[in-house]
């Protein structure tokens, strides 16, 4: 069993991983589930998937492991109307000063993007986390705010929005796939093998 978060991470990366498994293995049934980050992780500690390919910052704990799919940009993601909006480019210092967006991560760790701001010496203060980001255009909208994220959200339906890039190289995230150390489905290496025949998309 596979689970999957929603959006671009699913359709850049999990149907054409799945893709590849089933070319090497068409013997093999894959079932899948699409849900949010923290619950892919609670379903992957309950039993209820063998993997997940979701978007992740750290491995959340011993048990855990990940097989990195790709890593990625993260960019500023903010209505047209907002006074960052036309810039080519922002600064962690401008970033730092404005309301931003976050997603909520699972287990009680530091937010990886607030670890980012912190290596360089800034500390933001006004921050709104998502309890889901099917809340993030209305939130946006509501708070005028800067969301922190990847090009994989061009995926959600979405008009009078923009990316502006961060000045930052070390703004990055990455796809992985995790699963339990102790987990004995072989599919789960046959899985791992096929990354690196899929298309990664230009983000």
């Amino acid at each position: 069993m596979l689970g999957m978060v929603y959006y671009g991470t699913t359709a850049y990366y999990g149907y054409p991983l799945l893709e590849a498994f089933s070319k090497h293995h068409p013997d093999v049934r894959v079932s899948t589930i699409t849900a949010q980050t923290t619950q892919i992780y609670k379903h992957l500690h309950k039993g209820t998937i063998d993997v997940g390919l979701t978007i992740t910052s750290s491995d959340y704990g011993d048990e855990v492991e990940r097989a990195t799919v790709a890593t990625i940009p993260l960019y500023a993601f903010m209505q047209t109307d907002h006074p960052l909006a036309n810039c080519t480019s922002i600064s962690l210092e401008d970033l730092a000063k404005q309301k931003l967006v976050l997603n909520s991560i699972p287990v009680d760790r530091p937010h990886h993007i607030l670890q980012l701001f912190e290596r360089h010496g800034i500390i933001p203060t006004d921050i709104v986390y998502l309890e889901h980001i099917d809340t993030l255009l209305p939130t946006l909208a509501r708070t005028n705010g800067v969301f922190i994220g990847s090009m994989l959200l061009t995926a959600i339906p979405q008009q009078h929005h923009e990316f502006v890039e961060i000045e930052a190289d070390d703004f990055t995230i990455d796809v992985a796939l995790v699963y339990l150390k102790d987990n004995p489905n072989p599919n789960i290496a046959r899985l791992i093998e096929c990354i690196s025949e899929i298309r990664k998309p230009s983000m």
